[in-house]
């Protein structure tokens, strides 16, 4: 009985340091399953072009465009090789997206499937074009753009961002908007959508969101915002024209000057318009005459206003 135990336990020390030395040497990998098992493969590639003028995503990743202090393109990716093609400074990054269920013993650092583009300083994009082909988040930060298209399956982040021309029919699961500049906005989100800080005074702007949708000190020249299911919050924001909120099933609050016009209507909710108070009279006007105007309609829901 003696010996068995001391075959054991020597087993268990040789079975200690074998695994010490897997580990030491990288041993642990992720296993996933599809159609079996496999050992999950890692890629990163990367590149430094001399320009970048355009730049097209069709990655199964989530994508981050800054400004830095050199070009650079680098991709992580797991069981697909990534690429990375530049045509005269159009640069195109593609890796796909694999959904397979994985595990491991959790002594090894999870590997996150990123792309992270830097552009060189003082650049102005030609083009920046992420499509439904693009599965992750896109964030874009400190860039100047003369054309963006954006409809991710993620989310879509724009933070300090300037284009040229107008930004049409962008689409994102969530859609965030910090210091942007353009001539007007037309964005569709399925879920929050939040504007701080931008200016949109060139032309009338489309805002569409399916959950909560929030705009602070904002620029716009005019324009209507949709929202179902979920509040709207409008903060000192600065209005050209008239902008037309429509709200289902969701309460509107706007926070804005006394001088500027209110035409507001609810089918079932409350009003309350600077201090004036109902919950029985559906509609209420303020200020009819004001160059600035907003029009405040709810089918299921209060309207509030308040005094900047």
């Amino acid at each position: 009985m003696k010996k068995t135990v001391k075959i054991g336990f020597l087993l268990l020390i040789l079975g200690i340091i074998l695994v010490i030395f897997g580990v030491a040497n990288n041993g642990i990998k992720t296993v996933y399953w599809h159609n079996g098992f496999h050992v999950a493969k890692h890629y990163v590639k990367t590149s430094h072009p001399s320009e970048i003028k355009q730049i097209t995503l069709k990655t199964g990743s989530d994508v981050i465009v800054r400004s830095g202090s050199t070009n650079s393109v680098r991709v992580t990716s797991t069981n697909e090789r990534p690429t990375i093609k530049n045509d005269h400074g159009h640069v195109t990054i593609s890796s796909k997206s694999k959904n397979y269920s994985s595990f491991n013993f959790q002594l090894t650092t999870p590997v996150v499937n990123q792309t992270i583009i830097t552009v060189a300083k003082n650049t102005k994009l030609d083009q920046l074009t992420a499509g439904q082909a693009q599965i992750g988040d896109v964030r874009l930060s400190g860039l100047t753009i003369d054309k963006l298209t954006a409809q991710p399956q993620g989310a879509l982040t724009l933070r300090d961002v300037t284009v040229t021309q107008p930004l049409k029919d962008l689409t994102a699961y969530d859609a965030h908007f910090t210091r942007v500049t353009a001539p007007s906005l037309t964005v569709k989100s399925d879920g929050d959508l939040t504007i701080d800080q931008s200016q949109f005074e060139q032309a009338a702007s489309s805002l569409t969101s399916n959950d909560d949708m929030t705009m602070r000190q904002t620029k716009l020249k005019s324009g209507q915002i949709n929202s179902s299911a979920s509040d709207v919050s409008l903060v000192d924001n600065q209005l050209l024209g008239q902008l037309t909120v429509k709200s289902t099933d969701s309460d509107i609050h706007v926070k804005t000057d006394q001088n500027n016009g209110i035409n507001a209507h609810t089918d079932t909710g409350d009003l309350s318009i600077f201090g004036w108070h109902s919950d029985t009279q559906k509609s209420y006007q303020h200020q009819i005459k004001a160059s600035q105007q907003y029009r405040l309609i709810s089918t299921n829901g209060d309207i509030t206003v308040t005094d900047s």
